[in-house]
């Protein structure tokens, strides 16, 4: 996009695109809807987003340091590096980011952020973690920018993201009272291949299991999933994402040999075949089988 793209026609490129299911039935990820969401901010207030952010959220909070990355001066930025070790500038367009990104913040001004919303959440704020439920009963452990899956059997309040090479994760775990802020500027990076030794934990492992190994193709509105078995194993090929081996974790469990605290796949307790559970980071999707 353009330097001067406004935030709208983010919105638009959207709203032209065909649904992938009816509002309610399903759950995806999806960082459009939060740009829409500050549009809406902006019509309201009449103001521009990172106004609002800054007048109505960080400064009644006493929460300084955090503000839109293309504010900063050169000097202030850490740039990206991508994987093969190019430099990656920030999207020409601010309005890239607006309400969906492009923050930048000091390490005082994270823990505060931390300490406020995610380990002391007051009446406004728990909203965020609160988790959602489908039409059909379905609960997703995704709140209102939160997710609140569990990781390695502890519950945990937290998010990521990645975007021009630069990758992030701020967390909060309450039985062990730990906060988390991981900040990288090389590359994309799966940050949950971090947490096990950092909260004191082991990644999980293979494990042996009776369970027949899925077949077939499956998608949960936002990847498209191609499963081969291969003996006990599956190979999965996850679309815009990767191919990726996956071997027994347990009873209806598969974890990704590659990015074991990462992927993992859970078949239903039922029995069934035709959809399972896939965590991938800090979010938890439900794929079900695509028919022929």
């Amino acid at each position: 996009m353009m330097p001067a793209t406004p935030i709208a026609a983010y919105v638009a490129l959207a709203a032209a695109a065909p649904r992938r299911f009816a509002p309610g039935t399903r759950w995806a990820y999806s960082n459009t809807k939060y740009k829409a969401l500050a549009l809406i901010a902006e019509r309201v207030t009449g103001e521009p987003f990172d106004t609002v952010l800054a007048g109505r959220v960080l400064e009644p909070a006493g929460i300084a340091g955090i503000v839109p990355c293309h504010s900063l001066r050169p000097d202030q930025f850490v740039p990206g590096v991508s994987g093969e070790g190019q430099p990656t500038p920030l999207d020409a367009s601010a309005a890239a980011y607006v309400g969906d990104g492009g923050l930048c913040a000091s390490a005082a001004s994270l823990s505060k952020w931390l300490r406020l919303v995610l380990a002391a959440p007051g009446a406004k704020t728990s909203r965020l973690a609160r988790p959602n439920q489908l039409a059909d009963g379905t609960q997703v452990p995704y709140g209102f920018g939160l997710s609140t899956r569990e990781f390695l059997g502890h519950r945990m309040v937290w998010h990521g993201g990645n975007v021009d090479s630069h990758s992030t994760m701020i967390a909060f775990l309450p039985d062990k009272n730990i906060g988390l802020v991981i900040l990288t500027s090389k590359g994309f990076v799966w940050l949950t291949e971090l947490m096990p030794a950092l909260i004191g934990d082991a990644s999980p492992t293979r494990a042996a299991t009776t369970e027949r190994p899925l077949s077939g193709r499956f998608e949960d509105g936002l990847f498209k999933f191609d499963v081969t078995p291969e003996g006990e194993t599956m190979r999965v090929k996850i679309d815009l994402i990767d191919t990726f081996g996956f071997v027994p974790a347990g009873p209806r469990e598969y974890i990704a040999e590659k990015f074991p605290a990462t992927f993992r796949i859970r078949l239903p307790a039922d029995g069934s075949r035709d959809h399972f559970e896939f965590d991938w980071g800090e979010v938890r999707s439900y794929a079900r089988r695509v028919q022929e």
